[in-house]
């Protein structure tokens, strides 16, 4: 029905050599004569856990709306079900419906480009890459779920893209007002927030990047003020990989835990089309997920993952994994996980 609806709310562009609509798989359905394509993904993966339980279900349902009107206005949503389908049964539409992104981006010059509404948050690489047929592993390191930096910002964001001594440089700066503006609620969100990213190309094969958010959230007995900084590095060369985050945050609350953390992540081909990956991580904070902020609850939890993902086509991803740990039984349990994920 939005689909139907966005159509006849716009109008063709009245030209004789205008393409036809076409489809290709991974890469969406490209309607050129109203500037708009639309595309996913989807997810549905089955996990077998060492306390006894099981999960299974389409976890990601997304569809991507993206449209020029203009020749500098890009508008863009990313509108997904998530968990629709589960061993518990069928999710409610009201349950399952979230906006993950909603903007509109304004390109200023070559350099500048300014987004309003719903963005992931720029924090860290793994939230702004996110999707999952992306990713290695079917599931996301403990310090990306947003326990400590929330997924999503809802406000103003200032994207700048360059070059500096001949290597790429990216730098994003942003202000959240989820409080006022959110449209769908989050598991976690900021109230208020303010921060930015850097991002350097420092040799071909190395990006080493820097994040920080200030932020008003939700604590156990009111509202707090946290702050968190996040380094990172990316290396890629011969589809060897090396990836690092960690993430400091301080509670500045004494009724709050500072919180921090890492992982490690390296990915090496194994034959065609199929990777090994291994991934150490370690977080110091909530081991309830629902009492973020109490002190009593701070631990240190261990987690180590090993897997294979086969990628026999661009668009498609088929993951398996083992994931062990220590303190890990609510953030990220011991046990299998599979998954299938795909563009379409």
């Amino acid at each position: 029905m939005l689909i139907i609806l966005l159509l006849g709310a716009l109008h063709p562009v009245q030209a004789e050599d205008v393409l036809p609509p076409s489809y290709q798989w991974g890469r969406g359905y490209h309607i050129p004569a109203y500037h708009l394509t639309l595309g996913g993904y989807t997810k549905v993966s089955y996990s077998s856990f060492e306390s006894g339980s099981q999960q299974a279900g389409l976890n990601d349902l997304s569809l991507f709306i993206f449209w020029n009107p203009l020749s500098r206005l890009r508008l863009f949503s990313e509108l997904e079900l998530e968990d629709l389908f589960t061993l518990d049964g069928v999710t409610s539409f009201a349950d399952a419906f979230k906006v993950e992104r909603l903007y509109a981006e304004f390109l200023i010059n070559n350099e500048f480009k300014l987004r309003v509404g719903k963005i992931l948050t720029p924090f860290s690489r793994w939230n702004i890459l996110h999707v999952a047929a992306l990713v290695w592993t079917s599931s996301r390191p403990m310090i990306t779920k947003g326990y400590v930096v929330p997924q999503h910002s809802t406000g103003l964001s200032v994207h700048y893209s360059s070059s500096l001594f001949k290597r790429d440089f990216n730098v994003v700066v942003f202000a959240d007002d989820s409080a006022d503006l959110e449209l769908t609620r989050d598991e976690h969100e900021f109230n208020y927030a303010f921060g930015g990213r850097l991002n350097y190309q420092l040799s071909r094969e190395l990006n080493i990047g820097g994040s920080f958010v200030a932020a008003q959230i939700d604590v156990q007995h009111g509202v707090d003020w946290q702050h968190t900084l996040g380094v990172d590095f990316l290396w890629q060369k011969n589809q060897f990989e090396l990836q690092l985050e960690s993430i400091f945050n301080l509670a500045p609350n004494y009724n709050t835990h500072s919180k921090y953390g890492l992982y490690l992540q390296g990915v090496a081909p194994l034959f065609e089309h199929v990777f090994a990956v291994g991934r150490y991580e370690y977080m110091y904070g909530n081991k309830n997920n629902h009492a973020v902020y109490e002190r009593s609850q701070a631990v240190p939890i261990h987690v180590g993952v090993v897997g294979l993902t086969w990628r026999p086509a661009p668009p498609l991803a088929l993951k398996v994994e083992y994931r062990f740990g220590g303190n890990n039984q609510i953030n990220a349990p011991s046990g299998v996980l599979t998954s299938i994920a795909m563009f379409f």
